[in-house]
């Protein structure tokens, strides 16, 4: 998987020197902070090198080119491209309309799309563009693109299986279930229903502010310092820095969660990656716009996965089979 994504990054790369990637994930979620971490681990391979700038949607100010006047500008991956989770949706097409004169490039995305009428503004900003590329991680997603906007279209894994390793705790129960609480959650009570074999969470705090334990050093810097010297190389560094400290924390955390069950449950994308990577057993739900399975289905069980797609089928993988060691 580490390969196929390094081989879409070289292909994409062609001859730029510098590079910037923006639409940081500032917020709780675990899976979309291993995402950054996975991207900027092959990214520097890549390019043997930082990127010259970096930006969450909160501290972006149309200011890239004060730092990367050349080189590639690379959106964030994740399950958000379409109007599923429209702040993100509305971000990537500002950056379009910010740079039409830079090559940008989307990295590995889901796309989900609730209707044509939410369709257009995307495709009119693609078509108009002429450099602007397009990665997605299923199928789905990858017909649908190709058969929809005007770009180049690359298929290949999430970044979150980039990074080395998910150092995986002694478990210390039988079954632990992660589970959603949003509007991608698609059986109804799934929480109450696993919560008859065991603990069930979600991602840490991921409704908590994402700040909220920042020391008075970074706090200082985010409202004020990186604004004061808007154009300081030292402030882009030590924003990156940040980003990765944060990211890389809420990793730890999501890994030690993750670690608690011999057999996890769960319908999040990237509990099924990290356990991938751990080794662990696990049953994958879909989710509702079934990003879930079109990945599994894409890239394999890996010999650890068990997909299940309704509450009838999770009753009975849950019923008829026990958890295995660790592999």
């Amino acid at each position: 998987m580490l390969d196929i994504y390094r081989s879409f990054l070289k292909d994409i790369r062609e001859d730029a020197r510098n590079y910037s990637v923006v639409d940081y994930p500032a917020y709780n979620n675990m899976g979309d902070l291993a995402i950054w971490m996975g991207q900027r681990q092959v990214l520097r391979d890549v390019f043997r090198k930082d990127p010259r700038y970096v930006a969450s949607q909160q501290d972006y100010r149309k200011d890239i080119d004060k730092f990367c006047t050349d080189g590639i500008i690379f959106i964030n991956g994740g399950g958000n491209f379409g109007n599923l989770w429209p702040s993100h949706q509305e971000f990537r097409l500002r950056i379009i309309r910010d740079y039409p004169h830079r090559k940008i490039v989307q990295l590995p995305q889901s796309i989900c799309f609730s209707g044509p009428e939410h369709l257009e503004e995307t495709k009119s900003l693609i078509g108009s563009h002429k450099n602007f590329h397009l990665c997605v991680r299923d199928q789905t997603s990858f017909d649908f693109a190709v058969r929809e906007f005007d770009c180049p279209v690359y298929m290949a894994p999430d970044a979150a299986h980039c990074i080395p390793t998910y150092s995986a705790e002694t478990a210390t129960r039988e079954i632990f279930s992660l589970v959603r609480r949003d509007k991608e959650s698609s059986i109804p009570d799934l929480r109450d229903l696993l919560s008859q074999y065991g603990p069930t969470a979600d991602w840490e705090g991921i409704d908590r502010y994402f700040y909220e334990n920042e020391g008075a050093i970074d706090r200082l810097f985010r409202r004020r310092l990186q604004y004061k010297f808007s154009s300081s190389r030292i402030m882009m560094s030590y924003r990156l820095k940040m980003y990765d400290r944060l990211a890389r924390n809420s990793i730890d955390k999501g890994t030690k969660l993750l670690s608690q069950g011999e057999m996890i449950v769960s319908d999040r994308l990237h509990a099924h990656i990290i356990c991938v990577l751990m080794g662990k057993r696990h049953i994958a739900i879909d989710n509702a716009n079934g990003k879930v399975g079109e990945y599994i289905r894409k890239w394999g069980d890996f010999g650890l996965t068990r997909l299940v797609e309704s509450r009838k089928s999770l009753l009975q993988s849950l019923e008829t089979s026990r958890p295995l060691p660790a592999v």
